[in-house]
């Protein structure tokens, strides 16, 4: 006799609407070989300004961690994450993504209308400072069911409107993979919800369709509000 086996819908379903790390793009060589120890390949701020170098005629590249990130703050600018206590008299109201900055640039499919923090720290941070509740909004570049949900869900008005009660955290899993797995991500995107303090209220896994997503965030809220 033949046993069928049952697996469960819920399985099957949150793996068809979120991404897992196999589905990140394939490694180059150059990353293999520096992962197993040899020589380390240039990074894309490495690259960014060796081309810049050489296109104003200059023969110097980073060479050193430390070259390489200075050209990434020179690249993305005020785009990075700080928290306030680190920020200068005339700096912009917040450590938020600038639209407009090369970062901004690169996450404008995974925001929509709505304005995100970059980097779980930074979030926490702000989440304290302004005793809001954090909606941490785990995602990568090469997610597509992020970018799926974000374009239905970060560009509902009424979505938009409830997101306002929120400190929305972009975490970036290739930049901050501890980070995500400490907010419980096993697939993107993975939203998480905590209090100001950090305490978590809620989650959830996969691409929601908008009317699902605005009910766990009003639930969520009305959670925060009760602590």
């Amino acid at each position: 006799m033949h046993r069928r086996r049952i697996v469960p819908v819920v399985a099957v379903c949150a793996s068809l609407i979120s991404c897992t790390a196999e589905e990140q793009p394939a490694k180059s060589a150059a990353t293999e070989d520096a992962e197993s120890g040899k020589t380390p390949p240039a990074s894309e701020d490495a690259r960014l300004a060796a081309e810049s170098a050489r296109a104003s005629g200059s023969a110097t590249t980073p060479s050193s961690a430390s070259d390489a990130t200075s050209a990434a703050t020179a690249r993305d600018g005020a785009a990075n994450p700080v928290p306030s206590s680190a920020r200068t008299a005339g700096a912009p109201d917040g450590p938020w993504l600038d639209p407009e900055s090369p970062a901004g640039t690169r996450w404008k499919d995974h925001v929509g209308d709505v304005r995100f923090v970059l980097g779980s720290d930074a979030g926490r941070t702000l989440a304290r400072e302004q005793s809001k509740p954090a909606m941490f909004f785990v995602t990568t570049t090469w997610c597509r069911y992020c970018r799926l949900m974000a374009s239905e869900n970060f560009r509902d008005p009424a979505i938009e409107t409830l997101l306002e009660r929120f400190v929305c955290v972009l975490v970036d899993a290739d930049s901050e993979p501890d980070a995500a797995r400490g907010l419980g991500a096993v697939g993107y995107p993975h939203v998480r919800v905590t209090t100001s303090a950090g305490g978590s209220i809620d989650e959830v896994s996969g691409a929601q369709p908008s009317g699902r997503f605005r009910v766990f965030l009003e639930r969520a809220l009305a959670a925060a509000i009760d602590r």
